[in-house]
C-alpha cells in the first residue's frame, strides 16, 4: 500500500496559515510559500515571528492537539490531515530546535492563562509536549515515520511522553479531554507500536484522565485486545522490562 505523504508545498501552506493571525497582529511579513522547505524555514526564522510548539504540531500533523482531542472524543473517522515526513521534521528541528519552541512568560501576561503557565511543567519537556505527541499518536498505524518522528522528539529533544493540554482550555473542553496523554490516545486507537515506544521512553501507564481512566482502561473500552495485553504485561516505567 502506498502511503499518502505530505508534499513540501502542503507543509508550508498549513504552517503559513497557522501563523497568519499572529503575523498580522505583529505587522510581520511571512516568507513566500513558493520557497523550497529549507529556504522557507530559514526565512521564517529571520522574519522574527515567535514560533511555538503549536506551530510545529501543525507542521508535523496538520492539526493541533486540541483538534486531535476533539476528533478522538467524538469518534470522528474522517480522514486525518496528511502527515509530514521524517525528513521534513528534521529540517524543521534543524532551524527551530525543540528548546526554542517553548511559550515565553510574555505570551501569558495579558491573557486569561496567567503567567503561571510559564512554569516548567507546562513547557515542551513537560505538559506542552502534548502539542506534538498527541496529534502524532493519531497518525495512521501503517505509517512507520510516525515512530521515527516520535523517537526523534523523545530521544534527542527530550519531549515528555506524559504531557497533556494545560487546564486553561477548560472553558471549552471536558476534564477527561484535558487529561488525555499521548499514551491514552495511542491506546484508544489501538496503535500497539506507538504505545510500546511511549512506554519505553517513560510513559506512565497508571496516569489517569479526568474520568480516572488509565490508557489500559481506554484500550479495554475500545476492544483493543493487543494493546490491553501489552499494558497488562508492562512492568516499570521506561526501563525496558516488560513481559
Amino acid at each position: 500500500m502506498s502511503l499518502n505523504k505530505c508534499e513540501e508545498s502542503q507543509v508550508i501552506a498549513r504552517t503559513l496559515k497557522s501563523l497568519e493571525y499572529e503575523a498580522k497582529e505583529q505587522g510581520v511579513t511571512l516568507p513566500s510559500a513558493k520557497l523550497p522547505l529549507p529556504e522557507f524555514l530559514s526565512a521564517l526564522k529571520k522574519c522574527g515571528l515567535p514560533i511555538y510548539s503549536t506551530t510545529f504540531g501543525t507542521f508535523l500533523s496538520g492539526e493541533t492537539a486540541l483538534s486531535s482531542y476533539d476528533r478522538f472524543e467524538k469518534h470522528d473517522n474522517k480522514p486525518l490531515p496528511v502527515p509530514c515526513t521524517a525528513d521534513q521534521a528534521r529540517a524543521f528541528l534543524a532551524v527551530f530546535p525543540l528548546s526554542t519552541l517553548d511559550w515565553p512568560a510574555s505570551a501569558y501576561e495579558n491573557s486569561a492563562m496567567g503567567p503561571s503557565f510559564h512554569d516548567p511543567k507546562y513547557q515542551l519537556r513537560g505538559e506542552r509536549s502534548a502539542d506534538l505527541l498527541v496529534p502524532l499518536s493519531r497518525w495512521p498505524k501503517d505509517d512507520p515515520e510516525r515512530l521515527e518522528i516520535a523517537r526523534l522528539l523523545l530521544e534527542n529533544d527530550g519531549a515528555d511522553p506524559n504531557g497533556h493540554e494545560p487546564v486553561y482550555h477548560c472553558w471549552c473542553y471536558t476534564p477527561s479531554e484535558l487529561a488525555y496523554s499521548p499514551l491514552h490516545i495511542a491506546a484508544g486507537t489501538g496503535d500497539k507500536e506507538m504505545v510500546e515506544l511511549l512506554l519505553e521512553f517513560g510513559a506512565d501507564k497508571e496516569k489517569k484522565d479526568g474520568n480516572a481512566k488509565t490508557a489500559e482502561d481506554m484500550a479495554r473500552a475500545k476492544s483493543k485486545v493487543d494493546v490491553v495485553k501489552l499494558l497488562e504485561g508492562w512492568h516499570g516505567v521506561g526501563d525496558g522490562s516488560h513481559l
